[in-house]
């Protein structure tokens, strides 16, 4: 899952570059148009992707007994994101008096968040998910060794 969010970031980052260069462009040419829109429609695109990947990741990081709460949580913090923006948009456009720094500040997160994406703590491709939250000490020491079977149930708990 790691991956596929660097992934997403840097199309998405790509997109949002591409959008804000040609919308800042003081001329319209037919090439600059088509930047713009390819930029617009690849915003639109690869940020729905990017929901889905983290949205999967989020629901598959918590134990059976807490994800519906864990995943509540997320979709909260999304929803109270999605509320902010608009502000945030429109104290910067007052500040600054035009649109694009918002959109340079959106791709600055986006390189923050790509940098920080190998700081997370689970990597869920692959791995079972936990049922119980005594099962995370199990699920810790999988993923901390990428993907080793070191430790696990099959052999009861005993190193090779």
């Amino acid at each position: 899952r790691k991956l596929a969010m660097k992934i997403y970031l840097v199309l998405s980052l790509c997109s949002f570059v591409m959008f804000a260069t040609a919308a800042g462009y003081p001329q319209r040419t037919y090439f600059m148009e088509a930047v713009l829109r390819v930029g617009y429609y690849g915003i639109k695109c690869f940020l729905n992707i990017g929901f889905v990947i983290v949205y999967q990741y989020s629901v598959e990081i918590y134990p059976t007994e807490a994800r519906i709460t864990g995943s509540a949580v997320n979709l909260a913090s999304g929803r109270l994101a999605g509320m902010l923006a608009p502000l945030l948009f429109e104290g910067l456009r007052e500040v600054t008096h035009s649109t694009m720094p918002f959109f340079w500040t959106i791709a600055g997160a986006m390189v923050l968040n790509f940098g920080l994406v190998d700081s997370l703590r689970y990597e869920t491709a692959g791995v079972p998910l936990p049922d119980r939250t005594e099962d995370l000490a199990f699920t810790t020491a999988v993923t901390s060794s990428y993907g080793s079977t070191a430790g696990s149930a099959s052999t009861g708990g005993a190193q090779p």
